[in-house]
């Protein structure tokens, strides 16, 4: 799969994904990750204009972060959802596992990515 150019890359794409990894980690462990300061972070993800230098360093990292997600196969998530259904009784596991793929599928729309688009994933 070829990857769009970072210029391509839009701002609110990433002030959106800067917010999802908020969600999981602190202001200042994000900034030290993208290689801005805190303060200047915080006024991106409010909504002002960032500097071009400051667009650089977020394509970078949305980049990298985005790579991340692109190189888990199929097979990783078949490993993780059998992991997280183990504790179920067996006649459970099936079902559950259904959902969860459903459900990832679901927050993922409309750019579901190949290994949770996998034939294997039913």
């Amino acid at each position: 799969m070829r990857r769009a150019p970072l210029s391509d890359i839009r701002i609110d794409t990433l002030r959106d994904a800067v917010a999802v990894r908020l969600e999981t980690t602190s202001l200042r462990e994000t900034a030290r990750q993208i290689g801005l300061s805190p303060s200047g972070l915080s006024k991106f993800v409010t909504g002002s204009t960032p500097y071009p230098k400051t667009v650089r360093k977020l394509r970078s990292w949305y980049r990298l972060y985005v790579a991340k997600a692109e190189e888990v196969s199929a097979a990783d998530v078949e490993r993780a959802l059998e992991t997280m259904v183990l504790a179920l009784p067996v006649r459970d596991r099936a079902q559950v596992r259904k959902r969860l793929i459903l459900v990832l599928r679901d927050g993922w729309e409309p750019n579901v990515p190949p290994w949770l688009r996998a034939e294997s994933l039913r």
